[in-house]
């Protein structure tokens, strides 16, 4: 399945980093984007590594309207879960307007090949 949003970046955090207990190095870069809706409008993405948080700062600015492909992340610790979304593709997005109508399209599209290919008999 294929996560993504479209909204305006709100706000980017400093990148954090650190080291696993096996000592391999990270680094994760937080940004915020606001999709315009009146509930859940928020979403907070995680881009990890050096040179993807490098690449999202080349090309992404506070206010830039973004399309976010992403995916979710679930851990436990200590009895507690905690999910994350992970940003692995970030673009310029289109309008909000022709880009739900090129998903409607695209799931109309779907539904419909989808009915075409049902052999049933009954």
């Amino acid at each position: 399945m294929e996560l993504s949003v479209i909204g305006r970046i709100t706000k980017v955090l400093p990148p954090q980093s650190g080291t696993t207990k096996s000592g391999t190095k990270w680094t994760k870069m937080t940004f915020v984007i606001d999709n315009g809706e009146q509930y859940n409008n928020m979403f907070a993405f995680e881009v990890w590594k050096d040179d993807k948080i490098m690449a999202f700062n080349q090309h992404n600015n506070v206010g830039d309207l973004v399309l976010v492909y992403f995916n979710v992340d679930c851990n436990e610790f200590n009895g507690k879960f905690y999910t994350n979304l992970k940003a692995w593709k970030v673009s310029e997005a289109e309008s909000k307007r022709a880009y739900k109508e090129r998903k409607d399209a695209s799931l109309e599209l779907e539904t419909q090949t989808y009915l075409e290919e049902d052999d049933v008999p009954f």
